[in-house]
């Protein structure tokens, strides 16, 4: 097995999500009408061996807003995702009520 550094693993994410149709933005929240994507790194789970660190397994989360009830970007989402080396769930959906967005959070986690 290849070793991946975090940051690596990172751009592995980033690569894979970029395949999300619309906007795929990291960290930043657009200023853009939905539909669009931000994803973010919010911490490591990590490994350790022999007293050290041995890996890290970045954490984070993805999130879609869209005004489109049932959009079919969703199952797309979760395909793009299946297909990456992550473990996630989509956590929750809310409406939100002062902007009429719907709004998908997924909490992903490379094992």
């Amino acid at each position: 097995m290849i070793y991946m550094t975090f940051q690596n693993k990172l751009k592995a994410f980033s690569e894979g999500v970029a395949k999300i149709p619309g906007d795929v933005f990291h960290y930043r929240r657009s200023q853009l009408s939905p539909p669009y994507t931000v994803w973010q790194e919010d911490g490591a789970d990590a490994l350790s061996a022999d007293n050290h660190t041995a890996e890290q397994s970045p954490t984070g989360t993805l999130d879609y807003y869209t005004r489109q009830e049932f959009d079919p970007n969703v199952d797309v989402i979760q395909t793009i995702l299946s297909g990456l080396p992550v473990a996630w769930y989509l956590n929750p959906v809310q409406f939100e009520e002062d902007t009429g967005i719907i709004h998908y959070e997924w909490v992903w986690s490379w094992p």
